[in-house]
């Protein structure tokens, strides 16, 4: 995969304010920026000890390089080949990285730190060029001769430029863009004018400042970027060793692992009271063994059981690899996500409401399964239905409800279901039992299936809708007992909710019994809400709580991995 290019869309599409970006398609429509009218005002020509013009040199360096294709400074490429050489021609060419002396500026030595600490939000620092511009800085240093410095200084100018403007592109909506890894992702990312930034970090020279103000500001992203060194020191040290396995170990049995698994589990939380001399399963420990299997979103037995130690045995290295891409898909999310709003966790399995930056309310939830996945999106709860029918959707009345019937003819009506012919108003009711139903498949299913309200209906009581192009949905259910399940992936896409008629209340702000009525007397009844509400349906493998205690949950539609290899991919051309 070929990420300069990709890179670089990304960095106009920020910087320039472009509304549409999608890797597949790129359009030429940084020409009309090219137009800019150059204003110099407040850029003051430096007067540098060397026979050369800094101005003159770093000019032609970059109207040397071909616009049409890539920049290169010795053995690096130049990412921002766009937005770089306006950047310059707007400031008339002098150097934004030095000092009158030519040395190089406090705020450059300030870069430079950041972009080695770039680390600490599950970036790389080897791809904003950092070992190249740590050996010019050396090389600096030693005060080679001077024709010779003043286009070592050039480089290293235009090296911390591109490094700043793709560091802040990074940190404002991501390394990586999911939809070329996950095909049912849909991220409505932040957008920043960059080349302001950058120019407001030189002005102020303030440069942590700058890059912390580009951060998710969102306190989820905080708390869990905050576990990055904790685990790397734990990683640094060795990790913690691998329990051996065997019989599940009951409070107040004796085993000889329990020392081991004390050590385990006191490396992730300083807890009192661990005693690494004994063999016996004490309180204590049964304390942080449930507190650990809540965390990784184990079953909470209290027992030491084969999930508890595989989760245990999980090397620290293969934990910090899903904090880190975690931290990537935070920076895939909108700038607002609203101050009343819902979101969803497909990997966690739960639903959250948030107001004023609070947690009002939590479900559990059941979302699709891995061959019928709930995609990832943002919208707006806008309208509910109360005892809706389900219409069927056809590729599961093809790949489901077909071979239902074929094995029992009286399918459809225990189920409480219709079946149609036509569409809309014109839609004409058939009985199932002059349809040769084995002659049906995916490409002849003239009909349109409907399940009745009722006790039987898929999607209980209520569903809550946001329009959006996956026809995807949050609905009360007629299975709850599924909800008990540790692993709830039994869905065909949607979303059922284990409160339905407590977010009712909520989203309508209903107090009194509006919502019996509604649902003694209404057949598809659909009510607007009073005021739209955004929901979030995201995607995490892990996230710090309120209690900076680490989550980690099974990546159940196996979407880390790619992730991950995206973000080790070196932005260098190949």
């Amino acid at each position: 995969m070929r990420l300069l290019p990709a890179m670089e869309r990304a960095i106009i599409r920020i910087s320039l304010g472009l509304e549409e970006w999608r890797f597949k398609v790129f359009k030429l429509l940084f020409v009309s920026v090219l137009l800019i009218s150059v204003n110099t005002a407040g850029i003051r020509a430096a007067k540098y000890p060397f026979p050369e013009k800094l101005d003159e040199l770093l000019r032609n360096r970059i109207k040397a390089a071909d616009y049409s294709g890539d920049i290169k400074v010795g053995n690096e490429y130049i990412y921002s080949r766009k937005a770089l050489p306006l950047f310059y021609e707007k400031r008339a060419y002098m150097p934004a990285w030095l000092e009158d002396n030519g040395s190089l500026s406090k705020i450059s030595y300030d870069l430079i730190k950041a972009l080695k600490d770039s680390y600490v939000e599950g970036l790389k620092p080897s791809d904003y060029h950092i070992d190249k511009i740590e050996s010019l800085v050396k090389y600096i240093s030693e005060k080679n001769t001077r024709a010779d410095l003043s286009k070592i200084l050039v480089v290293t100018d235009i090296l911390l430029t591109d490094a700043f403007l793709l560091y802040s592109a990074h940190l404002v909506s991501g390394k990586v863009n999911p939809e070329t890894i996950v095909s049912e992702w849909i991220a409505v990312k932040r957008e920043r004018d960059l080349m302001e930034v950058l120019e407001k970090a030189l002005e102020d020279k303030n440069i942590r400042r700058s890059l912390a103000e580009l951060l998710p500001d969102y306190r989820e992203y905080s708390r869990l970027r905050d576990t990055v060194k904790k685990y790397g020191k734990i990683s640094d040290a060795g990790g913690w060793q691998k329990i051996p396995p065997g019989k599940t170990i009951k409070p107040g049995e004796a085993d000889p692992r329990i020392p081991a698994i004390y050590e385990r589990l006191s490396m992730e939380k300083v807890f009192k009271g661990k005693r690494e001399d004994v063999d016996i399963y004490d309180s204590i420990l049964q304390r942080e063994v449930e507190d650990f299997q809540r965390r990784y979103g184990l079953e909470v037995t209290g027992e030491i059981d084969t999930p508890a130690l595989n989760a245990m045995n999980v090397s620290v290295g293969e934990r910090v690899k899903q904090i880190r891409v975690n931290l990537e898909r935070w920076r895939w999310l909108p700038q607002d996500l609203g101050d009343s709003h819902v979101i969803v966790n497909i990997a966690g399995f739960e639903l959250e409401v948030i107001d004023d930056k609070k947690k009002i309310m939590d479900m559990r939830v059941i979302v699709g399964r891995d061959y019928r996945r709930t995609p990832v999106f943002s919208d707006r709860i806008t309208y509910l239905v109360f005892n809706p029918y389900w219409h069927v959707p056809h590729n599961i009345a093809v790949q489901d409800i077909i071979q239902k019937v074929l094995n029992d003819r009286e399918y459809l009506s225990k189920q409480n279901m219709k079946v149609f012919q036509g569409k809309g108003k014109n839609a004409i009711e058939i009985d199932p039992g002059t349809i040769e139903w084995d002659k049906l498949n995916a490409d002849n299913f003239p009909y349109g299936l409907r399940q009745e309200p009722g006790p039987l209906n898929a999607l209980g009581k209520v569903k809550f809708m946001f329009p959006n192009k996956f026809n995807v949905y949050l609905h009360d259910t007629s299975s709850p007992e599924l909800f008990v399940k540790n692993i709830r992936t039994f869905s065909s896409g949607c979303i059922r909710i284990e409160k339905p008629l407590e977010l009712v209340k909520y989203l309508m702000n209903w107090k009194g019994n509006e919502m019996d009525e509604m649902l003694r007397v209404s057949v598809d009844k659909k009510v607007k809400l009073p005021v739209p509400v955004p929901i979030h349906i995201l995607y995490w493998t892990a996230w710090a709580d309120e209690n900076g205690g680490l989550n980690f949950r099974e990546d159940i539609y196996k979407r880390d991995d790619k992730l991950y290899k995206s973000l080790e991919e070196d932005y260098r051309k190949k």
